[in-house]
């Protein structure tokens, strides 16, 4: 694969800022590009290089939330399934399957439990929306991780798959934009704020708001071209002001310990540790002179309170209840979807999942114990395959954001089950066709 030419590379970013704005304006045409970015992704599987289609996926984690917050006609897992579908369609053209046990085996041991909703519940579209709701993210991540196991990548491919990712989260900044303009005056308190995220759910806003820093962080620390690198650093900067804005915490919290996990791999190799000082250099110089000064400004100082609050905004309290249902349901847990209904019992009112572990615990119980083990073993895995510095750091930084992720809001985005998967592909010696080097050419 050609290096990535910065002319271009900003027009597609530029692109993707008119996209947000006429996409907040007209849900049509955000319906219509999500339909149509499923039908080029099925184009692109049946084609004769369907392992690209790996791009659309790219694409599709870093969409779904814009969808999503511009009320895309289109349901509300769609992110998830159309990753599934694709992914899935194109490991039926591979001619051989390599590391499929973990992946099968961490989703069959989250099976068992479903007749546990299916007797509450009956066979209802209440129960099937229970099930498809809590399983569909780990589906999504068991089908991720099996297609990367058949997958060894450059590193160009790794950028361009990065970029891919990162261009419709600009998108969600224009929306962003446009939402605080048409409001005019915002008023901050210490909890999230849905305008400064969009008028959508500030949590998953600032989570792949957040990961598209991250990505830039990544991009800028390993590229070696100037233009590429420089245009990695102003959106990295760009990404973690406008998560901090969110006030929802989460986003800036798994940017942060990516990046500390990182930290040793990183200090290993002098270019990477001189491009990490460089970059936290500018970032200190631009925080100090501009971004906290209006951060203050804009915010009237509750950005301060807000990110000196430590509390857990009922998080502690909903996994105790967790621990607490699987406890009283150590085999099987409740069923997919029910430990909501377990627990208001104990907390007195009705809350969705934050924390996936607790919630595999209660719904799964020891299946569920022996499936995070078997993600962990995964993660594990793909860790001790990385063998350069830069290797560790890209495998750590995108092994720890899912799994971050994870424990504060549960599997609610795609982006968890993609960027877990593309921690786990393999490293590819050339740089050119290695996407196509997979089934009985990969390990």
């Amino acid at each position: 694969m050609s290096p990535i030419n910065p002319f271009i590379l900003i027009l597609w970013l530029f692109l993707h800022l008119l996209l947000g704005i006429l996409f907040s304006q007209y849900p049509a045409l955000s319906t219509l590009h999500a339909i149509t970015t499923l039908v080029i992704g099925t184009l692109v599987v049946l084609g004769r290089n369907y392992r690209r289609v790996l791009y659309v996926a790219a694409y599709i984690t870093g969409a779904e939330v814009l969808w999503r917050m511009t009320g895309a006609n289109v349901f509300w897992e769609y992110g998830k399934y159309a990753t599934v579908f694709l992914l899935g369609l194109a490991l039926m053209r591979l001619p051989r399957w390599r590391g499929v046990r973990m992946p099968l085996l961490y989703f069959s041991l989250l099976l068992p439990s479903i007749i546990l909703t299916v007797l509450d519940l009956g066979l209802t579209e209440k129960a099937r929306s229970a099930i498809s709701f809590n399983l569909s993210g780990p589906l999504a991540l068991a089908i991720c991780a099996l297609f990367f196991f058949q997958v060894r990548l450059s590193g160009e491919e790794r950028k361009t798959i990065l970029w891919v990712t990162i261009a419709p989260l600009l998108a969600v900044l224009a929306v962003i934009l446009r939402t605080i303009r048409s409001v005019g005056i915002v008023a901050f308190t210490d909890e999230s704020n849905f305008v400064t995220s969009g008028g959508f759910g500030p949590n998953q806003v600032s989570a792949l708001v957040g990961l598209g820093a991250l990505l830039c962080i990544l991009l800028f620390i390993s590229t070696r071209r100037l233009g590429e690198r420089w245009i990695a650093g102003v959106l990295a900067l760009t990404f973690l002001i406008f998560s901090v804005l969110t006030f929802s915490r989460g986003g800036v919290y798994n940017v942060a310990g990516a990046l500390i996990l990182a930290l040793p791999s990183m200090l290993a190799n002098p270019r990477l540790r001189n491009a990490l000082i460089l970059f936290l250099l500018i970032g200190l110089m631009v925080a100090s002179l501009w971004a906290v000064p209006f951060l203050d400004s804009f915010t009237q100082g509750m950005v301060r309170v807000r990110y000196a609050n430590l509390e857990t905004t009922n998080r502690l309290e909903i996994m105790q209840a967790q621990l607490q249902v699987w406890g009283e349901h150590p085999l099987l847990g409740v069923g997919p979807g029910m430990a909501k209904y377990a627990s208001l019992q104990l907390l007195g009112y009705d809350v969705a999942a934050h924390t996936e572990y607790t919630r595999v615990l209660a719904e799964h119980g020891f299946f569920g114990v022996l499936a995070l083990l078997v993600l962990l073993s995964m993660a594990v895995q793909a860790w001790g395959r990385a063998q350069t510095p830069l290797q560790k750091t890209l495998t750590t930084a995108l092994l720890a954001w899912p799994l971050l992720e994870m424990s504060h809001a549960a599997m609610r985005v795609v982006a968890i089950a993609f960027i877990f998967g593309l921690a786990l592909a393999g490293w590819a010696e050339n740089r050119h066709n290695s996407i196509q080097k997979t089934g009985n050419q990969t390990r």
